[in-house]
């Protein structure tokens, strides 16, 4: 095998030539005073003059002992305007961007192989979607609901139904109207809003219809029960502050002539 000469260019290009290829170059003016050149089995890099001097002084030293004459070393400076023959082998080593036919067809075999993957599993998708769309749609439906109770602590109680939500509303009018008419009990504000269709009433209507009641069942108590009654009811009046009365006798005295 030839022994191969290196040449390196200023831009780092490197070139492996035999030593008729080394001569062909010299010779043409394609390399500059800044090429390098390395000699077979030689780690260092000389300079071209340098180069050609230690080939010139080892060409000499041949020709006295008999050999042929060594062509003489010319050195023409000259800007390289041509690429490097196609004929000419680049050194791998320096050389990058370049990929191997093996690295371009193991490429496009793993792009076939992803696609032919990704198309049997769309297909079988596609065969089966009544089996795993509903397992799909169910689980996510839980997991999402799982995620939005976690984020949203509130909307994980669940609604209050109509009933409790009735009771609350009902509870809720009793001690409105237990703090407004404490002469009344609690249990008589029940009754009287169960006489009514509404079952939640207000303090107001509450007062109206006990006071109606109240009027209402004098006449049919006896003697003795009425004049009870009546006793009750001038001392509830009584204990009344004097705007408190006024306003419960304007009031007697509007229900004579209108409803309230």
């Amino acid at each position: 095998m030839a022994q191969k000469y290196k040449l390196r260019f200023a831009d780092g290009t490197t070139l492996a030539l035999d030593r008729d290829g080394l001569r062909t170059w010299v010779g043409k003016g394609m390399v500059d005073a800044q090429t390098t050149v390395q000699a077979p089995g030689d780690k260092k890099w000389y300079s071209l003059q340098e180069f050609l001097a230690r080939e010139s002084g080892g060409n000499q030293a041949r020709g006295t002992g008999g050999g042929p004459p060594a062509e003489p070393a010319s050195l023409k400076l000259a800007p390289i305007d041509d690429g490097p023959d196609p004929d000419q082998e680049l050194y791998e080593g320096d050389v990058e961007g370049e990929e191997s036919p093996f690295a371009v067809v193991w490429l496009w075999a793993k792009r076939l192989v992803v696609a032919g993957v990704l198309l049997i599993a769309l297909g079988t998708a596609a065969a089966h979607w009544s089996v795993w769309l509903p397992w799909v749609t169910e689980h996510g439906v839980t997991l999402f609901t799982a995620i939005d109770h976690r984020v949203h602590p509130e909307r994980a109680r669940p609604p209050a139904s109509a009933e409790a939500e009735r009771e609350r509303e009902r509870q809720a009018a009793l001690e409105a109207a237990a703090a407004h008419m404490p002469q009344l009990d609690a249990p008589t504000i029940e009754r009287v809003m169960a006489s009514g269709v509404l079952a939640i009433l207000d303090p107001a209507e509450v007062f109206s219809r006990a006071h109606e009641a109240i009027r209402r069942g004098l006449p049919s108590l006896d003697a003795e029960a009425a004049l009870e009654a009546r006793a009750l009811r001038a001392a509830l009046q009584a204990a009344l502050p004097a705007p408190e009365r006024e306003r419960l006798r304007e009031y007697d005295r509007t229900r004579a002539h209108r409803a309230t």
